[in-house]
């Protein structure tokens, strides 16, 4: 699989090439979307350090914690099984940047009004290491 980010002519020119040298006796699929940066590292580290926090302030398991708050701030989806409708959650390793960041939001909003609970900003965590 080959994954080609548009940012100019060049990147243009080099995917139409490739699609040209792609194996025509073969089925391909080419997908074009809009690009979304996926999450970045420290949201990651942001985020479970905020369930730890909530987890020991609650009494709960972190991924426990991880879970409800999933169910709680990201919208669900059904998944059809065997003509069962089932509700999912996404996973949070598949947010975008923005995703994050409104999930984020929403946690620490809620946080401090629900459970009295400031967490900290990345900020806070970089002056505290």
């Amino acid at each position: 699989m080959t994954t080609i980010i548009l940012r100019g002519e060049t990147q243009v020119a080099f995917a139409i090439e490739s699609i040209h040298r792609l194996n025509k006796e073969k089925l391909w699929e080419v997908i074009i979307r809009p690009y979304r940066k996926p999450r970045t590292l420290d949201q990651n580290a942001l985020i479970h350090s905020w369930f730890g926090l909530i987890a020991s302030e609650t009494g709960n398991d972190p991924d426990d914690v991880k879970e409800a708050l999933k169910a709680k701030f990201l919208p669900a989806r059904l998944v059809d099984i065997d003509g069962e409708s089932i509700e999912v959650r996404r996973s949070t390793a598949k947010l975008n940047t923005v995703e994050m960041a409104e999930f984020c939001n929403r946690m620490q909003a809620w946080a401090a009004s629900e459970l009295g609970i400031q967490l900290p900003t990345r900020d806070d965590m970089r002056e505290a290491a």
